[in-house]
């Protein structure tokens, strides 16, 4: 009986933390013969969780700060409680850029495959849900 409930509480366990497995590191790159942009994988470097990724991304963006709220079947929600910068000063390309990297990056993960954003709506980036396939051209 002990060792039933503990392969049980085993297998329990892996599954609600799914996402804490090694994960690839993306960044956009910006081609100046096509110029065109694209998603690059940055060599010999992985993270081991969603919130790691997170962190990452917030200390190579200073000025747009977002926060993993949870992540639920196969999506992960996000908040950006100031998003100006991202909405109104960041350039469609550069909005569009930001995505696309926090979409590849939490995608990464094979229990995600969509982000959810929740911020304010603005010129240049809109809320709401995103896969890769939004980002196709990249």
């Amino acid at each position: 009986m002990k060792k039933t409930i503990y392969v049980l509480f085993v297998i329990l366990f892996i599954s609600c933390h799914r996402e804490f497995q090694s994960s690839n590191i993306w960044t956009v790159e910006f081609d100046t013969v096509s110029s065109s942009f694209y998603m690059k994988e940055r060599s010999n470097q992985k993270t081991q969780s969603a919130d790691q990724i997170v962190q990452m991304i917030n200390r190579e963006n200073p000025s747009i700060q977002i926060e993993l709220c949870k992540v639920s079947n196969d999506t992960a929600y996000v908040r950006i409680s100031d998003g100006e910068f991202l909405t109104q000063q960041s350039g469609t390309a550069g909005a569009d850029s930001y995505l696309a990297i926090v979409v590849y990056n939490l995608s990464e993960f094979e229990n995600i495959e969509y982000i959810n954003f929740d911020f304010e709506p603005g010129d240049h980036a809109m809320p709401g849900t995103y896969s890769r396939k939004d980002f196709i051209n990249f």
